[in-house]
């Protein structure tokens, strides 16, 4: 359509696509409510939110916020009691991981 710069030349209709976007640290959520359904790692799902995992974790779905699963730190890190942290091993860089 010369008049518009529309490349049909007569008026056509469309429907808007309202898609909200997914919460922060999400990574799969609800095109129409925004509701997550799946968070990044080293963050858990908490009504809607994606709070973090404790520092060095990966995974703290069990565990919670703030927290670690059991086998959850990062490679190179151990556990600390009650899965409050993860610390780095004592074997450096060829640990994989370890009690702490």
């Amino acid at each position: 359509n010369p008049t518009t710069g529309a490349l049909s030349p007569t008026p056509v209709q469309s429907a808007v696509i309202l898609q909200k976007l997914c919460p922060s640290r999400c990574l799969q959520c609800s095109a129409h409510s925004g509701d997550c359904w799946r968070c990044e790692s080293g963050f858990v799902l908490v009504q809607n939110e994606c709070r973090p995992c404790a520092s060095g974790c990966n995974a703290c779905d069990r565990a919670g916020p703030g927290f670690c699963d059991d086998g959850g730190c990062i490679e190179g890190f151990g556990l600390v009691a009650h899965g409050v942290a993860c610390l780095p091993c004592l074997g450096g860089t060829l640990c994989k991981a370890c009690d702490i």
